[in-house]
């Protein structure tokens, strides 16, 4: 320990911040496999057939209305701004939906 004392005494400030990056690099690199295993376990936690099957059910049902809202929108049977406003409500319900659908399994 002293001899890391004599080296910061000895180097440069600027060759003393890089020493400090590379310790806290080791450092944040040691806690890697932690927060994969964190993360892994989370994500099984949260692959249940139900969850699974709610998460493609959403997929096909919003893909579903966007092809058809797509297709009436290039016919000019729907106007173009409506469309957006199809696709804004869509997006908000999905962000809504998929809080509910992942903080489900948290209790």
């Amino acid at each position: 320990m002293d001899n890391q004392n004599e080296d910061l005494l000895t180097n440069t400030p600027s060759e003393q911040i890089e020493l400090k990056k590379y310790e806290l690099l080791e450092k944040v690199v040691e806690q890697i496999p932690a927060y994969l295993k964190y993360f892994d376990d989370k994500r099984l936690k949260h692959e249940t057939p139900i969850t699974k099957l709610t998460i493609w059910s959403f997929v096909f049902l919003i893909a579903v209305v966007i092809i058809s809202s797509g297709i009436l929108v290039y016919n000019k049977i729907l106007d173009s701004a409506s469309y957006t406003f199809i696709i804004g409500t869509l997006l908000g319900y999905l962000f809504g939906v998929s809080k509910y659908i992942l903080n489900r399994n948290d209790e």
